[in-house]
């Protein structure tokens, strides 16, 4: 450890005194170096002990020693919480985004969202990867139904700068007698559920790498269970064709 080997002792007593007025520390520390300064620093007077590796000369900060090796921080460690914070907020705005496109049958807007390469694992299609597949399948949803998605309990986990993975869930409520300009009457949810997230960051924007679907609830389930009458779906939910206006407007 180097020594400041101008300091007189004079001038070590003087910055001792200023360090112990201002903490406790360097005050206790004061009066063991008195004691064996010189077994800790053999030929160098007590006073001078203490500014020789062990006392700053700004402060009553003990000095480390320099370390031989320095670790090079990565990934979130090395940002700020400002970063962050920006991250977490593009990824939960990624995700409501999302549910609006797809309410209002925005295809563009929802395939936007993804990235090119991005999976969208869906509970009735399954793994969809790319632009293209994603397409086919949100172009055969019926638009004649009124469908909305409430999705809340956002979650974002920061990986790195450009990575990061989230959850949230889903609460999707659906009229298949819609009429355009008059108040649907609202029922209980038709599905709730939860998306768990991958997102990645390319040329500055966030986009889905993977977005996975995971169905709890839904009144499908309980038509099956002779909770709901049937009368309360269209056929094609009841006879479980492809066409179910609820399957292929929720997008479930």
């Amino acid at each position: 450890m180097d020594c400041i080997d101008h300091v007189t002792p004079q001038q070590s007593s003087e910055h001792l005194a200023a360090a112990a007025r201002t903490s406790k520390r360097c005050r206790m520390f004061r009066a063991n170096a008195h004691k064996d300064g010189n077994a800790r620093f053999p030929g160098v007077k007590p006073d001078r002990a203490l500014v020789c590796g062990r006392v700053s000369l700004l402060g009553c900060d003990i000095l480390k020693p320099k370390s031989k090796r320095r670790t090079r921080i990565t990934g979130v460690e090395a940002m700020n919480a400002l970063d962050i914070l920006q991250i977490e907020h593009a990824c939960t705005k990624l995700a409501i985004r999302y549910a609006n496109c797809l309410d209002t049958f925005d295809d563009d807007g929802v395939i936007g969202l993804f990235a090119p390469d991005g999976v969208w694992n869906h509970t009735s299609q399954g793994a969809m990867r790319g632009h293209d597949v994603i397409r086919a399948y949100l172009a055969t949803r019926d638009q004649n139904t009124l469908v909305r998605h409430v999705m809340s309990n956002f979650e974002v986990d920061v990986i790195s700068p450009t990575q990061a993975k989230g959850r949230s869930y889903w609460t999707a409520f659906l009229a298949t007698d819609y009429v355009p300009g008059k108040i649907s009457p609202v029922d209980a949810p038709f599905s709730i559920g939860e998306y768990a997230d991958e997102y990645v960051c390319i040329d500055g924007r966030w986009h889905f790498a993977t977005r996975t679907m995971n169905h709890l609830f839904g009144k499908l389930h309980a038509i099956v269970q002779g909770a709901i009458s049937p009368s309360t779906m269209t056929a094609a939910c009841r006879t479980g064709d492809s066409s179910c206006a609820w399957r292929n407007a929720s997008g479930r």
